[in-house]
């Protein structure tokens, strides 16, 4: 079967999603995405650049984005009727609701294809709430062949939106495993955050914790790996806080590189505002770290507390103090036992295998129904 990918992933989360994907060995995909430096290559997939870069259409919400949208939504609807015509597509698959969704579902309308959006947790979260676009997805979603949404609180929060669309619940990255594997050697005293140095990751919070660890004479190593708008600030308040020497910036990270810093530490903490499924945190659980996140209800999908990781409450740098603080006077068979917990979950539920087998099932039923 030949399936239409429309998807803008930076190129670290497309090689994850292929990967996922290229499960199905029965697939042929042609990927349609805007324009990116670095070329990207899979197996089974012929990758198709629209003549525009990434940053447009960045924040379709914004009315200075509108053109910059309308014009990924000409050009990705023309790009994508002629592949479907002229490759024999037999389906198509749209990742994240708008704008790409769109594109997905109006060339599936015009060639006859059915179409599968796959939604990301953003578009749920920021997007599809917003009233003068919501008219429009609900129309996309309603005609999709089905929905998925990355957990049980984003099924939710579809269903509350108007979509009675067929919702299917899994997510549509999985984690290789076997590249994201526990080391026998760690940094006992190494807190990891691997996310982009933006608010809604709450950062600066890790920053305060640290300072209140200082306070109390618990000396922790802060790592902090990603690029973003606080990136500055964030090296300023550890100066200003006195914490500064204990934290290493290491700004962006090459996804292939970036498994060596899960390795080497031992403690990894999520203290984000929105989430739908992290993959830095199932990242960080496959390769035995213990993992720390703030108690949102995202991240409790993943997370049971003492089971296979710890739960702080959000915003509130002295409740995540006391977790690393918990998690330093562990002992070794309690850290083995979370660690272990934590891998299994990923190996269950959120490996390449897992995840590839459900989308495969996905796809087969979409072309053959």
């Amino acid at each position: 079967m030949k399936i239409l990918v429309v998807s803008d992933y930076d190129p670290a989360l497309l090689d994850s999603l292929f990967q996922t994907l290229e499960q199905n060995e029965a697939a042929e995909y042609t990927l349609l995405r805007k324009l990116v430096k670095r070329r990207v290559h899979y197996p089974s997939t012929e990758v198709v650049n629209l003549p525009m870069s990434t940053s447009s259409a960045e924040n379709p919400l914004r009315l200075t984005s509108l053109l910059p949208v309308v014009a990924y939504l000409a050009v990705g609807m023309f790009a994508g009727l002629i592949l479907v015509l002229k490759r024999r597509v037999d389906a198509i698959v749209g990742v994240y609701a708008f704008p790409q969704g769109l594109v997905a579902a109006i060339v599936g309308r015009l060639t006859g294809r059915r179409y599968v959006i796959l939604t990301d947790g953003g578009d749920v979260n920021n997007i599809l709430p917003n009233p003068i676009v919501r008219i429009v997805m609900l129309w996309q979603l309603e005609k999709a062949f089905a929905v998925t949404a990355q957990n049980n609180k984003k099924w939710a929060q579809l269903f509350s939106l108007g979509v009675r669309r067929r919702i299917l619940t899994t997510t549509h990255i999985g984690i290789d495993t076997t590249r994201f594997a526990p080391r026998v050697q760690k940094e006992p005293r190494t807190v990891l955050f691997v996310a982009r140095m933006a608010p809604e990751k709450c950062p600066l919070v890790l920053i305060e914790a640290l300072r209140i660890l200082r306070q109390r004479g618990v000396l922790v190593k802060l790592r902090m790996v990603g690029d973003g708008p606080l990136k500055t600030q964030i090296e300023n308040t550890a100066a200003f806080l006195g914490v500064g020497h204990l934290l290493t910036m290491e700004g962006y990270v090459p996804y292939r590189e970036v498994q060596r810093f899960y390795g080497r530490s031992a403690i990894f903490v999520l203290p984000s505002r929105h989430e739908a499924v992290s993959s830095s945190l199932l990242e960080a659980m496959s390769s035995e770290c213990i993992c720390i996140v703030s108690d949102i209800g995202d991240n409790l999908e993943v997370i049971r507390p003492m089971f296979n990781g710890f739960v702080f409450h959000l915003d509130n740098a002295k409740d995540l103090a006391d977790k690393i603080c918990d998690v330093l006077s562990l002992p070794k068979s309690e850290i083995a036992r979370l660690t272990s917990n934590a891998r299994e979950t990923v190996e269950k539920h959120y490996s390449v295998q897992v995840v590839g087998k459900t989308l495969g099932e996905i796809m087969s039923e979409l072309v053959q129904s």
